[in-house]
């Protein structure tokens, strides 16, 4: 897995706002429910750009996924909360490399109303249920090759793990 790939990953779990089990409402950002969230373990179940991008092998999509060629072992990491600040990125059930650790990446996270940091990296929460979220990262940038590279807003969207 390239490091642009994990750095957006890690920006995507920046963005969480509140949400209650028992409530089955959508919560905005400005409408927190619950002071855990995003404590738990998420899934990235997608990730777009607000406009297309040119990828390596000259297709147009807003699907970065695609546009990274990230394979289904990279599509499989969890991405843990826990209520004491810390963050982590796990491989998941499976490994791209056999020889990469278990846990790929840990640090530190904060909320402050609908901006999530990890890291010192903020992400903006645009959305909220019970078990998903949706996240916007602004001005990331795809790289079609070391001169050639596109600017875009990213949408990340997570399911909680059960």
């Amino acid at each position: 897995m390239n490091k642009t790939f994990y750095a957006l990953l890690f920006l995507s779990v920046l963005g969480a706002a509140s949400c209650k089990k028992d409530d089955n409402k959508t919560n905005t950002p400005n409408n927190p429910s619950n002071a855990d969230f995003p404590v738990g373990t998420w899934t990235l179940t997608s990730y777009t750009s607000d406009k297309p991008i040119l990828t390596r092998n000259g297709e147009t999509t807003t699907d970065i996924i695609k546009a990274e060629g990230i394979p289904p072992c990279g599509l499989d990491n969890l991405y843990t909360y826990k209520a004491d600040g810390t963050y982590t990125v796990d491989e998941g059930p499976t490994k791209c490399d056999p020889a990469d650790p278990q846990t790929l990446y840990s640090t530190r996270w904060t909320l402050n109303g609908n901006t999530l940091t990890i890291d010192g990296q903020a992400a903006q929460v645009t959305q909220v249920d019970a078990s998903h979220f949706k996240m916007m990262s602004a001005n990331e940038v795809y790289y079609r090759t070391d001169t050639d590279s596109t600017v875009y807003n990213a949408t990340y969207s997570f399911t909680k793990k059960q």
